[in-house]
């Protein structure tokens, strides 16, 4: 970013959000992904520089969200998404969600209902443990790691 101008303004952008911003971007391949407080799942592009809004998933995250992404280097790209459902003062189980992240209308994975788009419910394998605070879900070696309250949840394929 350089050093300090005091005579120059150094925002050169600014993207409105709903709610409160709690968490950050995840950036991959041209794209950039954000979650604010009670709003949903934004993509934006990213062209010289500056953000432009692109899709928006139908769901809202209750407390914003920090997106994660896992791909295959520019191909098969995933935005992994924890919600803390339940609104202030709440507990209830977390639930990751995965986003295609070309196309982030609806999730392509829930761990609330333990299923994919169009294949069987199983919450009782999948379910997450008690939600905490602004946690990021971490990509490692495929697969997910999500911090809640008392564990720590790992997601991957199932053999």
């Amino acid at each position: 970013m350089g050093k300090f101008h005091s005579d120059r303004d150094a925002i050169v952008q600014t993207q409105p959000v709903s709610g409160g911003g709690y968490g950050s971007m995840a950036y991959w391949n041209g794209r950039a992904y954000y979650a604010g407080e009670d709003d949903a799942l934004r993509e934006y592009s990213v062209t010289n520089g500056e953000l432009k809004l692109g899709a928006a998933s139908r769901m809202k995250f209750d407390g914003g969200a920090t997106p994660s992404i896992s791909a295959n280097g520019s191909k098969d790209g995933v935005v992994w998404v924890a919600s803390r459902k339940g609104g202030k003062g709440r507990t209830r189980p977390a639930v990751l969600y995965a986003f295609d992240a070309t196309k982030v209308g609806e999730p392509i994975y829930s761990s609330e209902t333990g299923s994919e788009t169009g294949s069987e419910t199983n919450a009782g394998r999948d379910g997450a443990g008690m939600s905490s605070r602004f946690v990021i879900p971490v990509v490692v070696n495929g697969r997910v790691y999500l911090g809640t309250r008392s564990e720590v949840d790992v997601y991957g394929l199932l053999k």
